[in-house]
């Protein structure tokens, strides 16, 4: 499967371009937030990306809190699917999305969520998990000025569920870097133009 993942495009026209040119190679896209600028655009981009006709999976980011219109908006659309919260199952790739947050240390409703989402779980599913904001102590996460600013909890799901990949964004110091957690998990902070990724 051929993901094309990206994040804090921020209504960037030439990133939104490279995007649409990228997606045609794409058997799904992910957006881990921040496609507008604090609600700004969201009615616009939404339509854009929703002609390109591949099935896209985006969550909520810091510029899209509260997430209502963002949810409210993509109910109209056919190909952009809301899944803040929710899984995903295509084959035996199992897709967990949490959005918003970002500057949140912790998340206490996502930790309540795991162990429910564990048990859809079934042996050979390989789990993708998606974030706005990073996790903490991982490459992703560290600014010189502030040290590591990544959330706790994605942390705590990393290490008990042990996702194949990590997809987040926000943190614009580390767009398109990839790091591995553990030797098990690839972290990928999939940026604005977007990130080819085969799993």
């Amino acid at each position: 499967m051929k993901i094309l993942a990206f994040s804090d495009t921020h209504l960037s026209a030439p990133a939104i371009e490279r995007i649409a040119k990228k997606s045609q190679e794409a058997d799904i896209l992910i957006c881990a937030g921040d496609v507008s600028w604090f609600g700004v655009g969201l009615k616009n981009i939404l339509t854009f990306l929703d002609k390109l006709g591949k099935p896209i999976y985006i969550i909520p980011g810091n510029h899209e809190e509260p997430p209502e219109a963002l949810e409210k908006f993509c109910k109209k659309l056919t190909h952009v699917h809301y899944v803040h919260k929710k899984v995903v199952r295509i084959d035996d790739f199992v897709f967990f999305f949490w959005g918003c947050g970002g500057f949140s240390p912790v998340n206490k409703e996502m930790e309540k969520a795991v162990p429910a989402f564990k048990k859809t779980l079934k042996k050979g599913d390989k789990v993708v998990f998606v974030t706005h904001g990073p996790p903490y102590e991982t490459g992703l996460d560290y600014l010189d000025w502030a040290g590591h600013v990544g959330c706790r909890s994605a942390r705590k799901f990393l290490l008990d569920v042990k996702p194949i990949l990590h997809i987040s964004g926000h943190l614009h110091e580390h767009m398109y870097e990839k790091h591995v957690f553990q030797k098990k998990t690839v972290l990928v902070n999939a940026g604005p133009a977007g990130t080819m990724i085969e799993i």
